[in-house]
């Protein structure tokens, strides 16, 4: 089962709890392919991949798969020049990671 998050306009210390609390409770209802979709993010902190890290953690101590969409170019340049970019599956849209979920079901893994 997938389920998709979609933090609004920033990323920050405000909001970073958020995305802990949704991927906890994601988890704990089954699902284990996860998506946060930066469709509406213009803006995302240190506080913001700090939460993003945790969260990554947290799905693979679970045994499970989180990745993001739809980034803004502000996003992306932050995930590279922390690094984050290439510990993520980064998607195009969540179309994308919807059908590639499906794809990854269908072989079993």
């Amino acid at each position: 089962m997938f389920k998709v998050f979609q933090p609004n306009q920033f990323v920050t210390e405000v909001n970073a709890f958020e995305i802990r609390e949704w991927v906890q409770d994601s988890i704990s209802k089954g699902a284990n392919h996860l998506l946060i979709d930066f469709q509406d993010v213009t803006f995302i902190n240190s506080s913001g991949l700090g939460a993003l890290a945790i969260a990554l953690k947290m799905v693979r101590d679970a045994g499970c798969r989180l990745a993001i969409c739809s980034l803004s170019a502000q996003a992306r340049m932050t995930l590279e020049i922390a690094g984050m970019d290439r510990a993520f599956e980064i998607y195009a849209c969540s179309d994308e990671f919807k059908r590639n979920t499906l794809e990854v079901q269908a072989q079993g893994v």
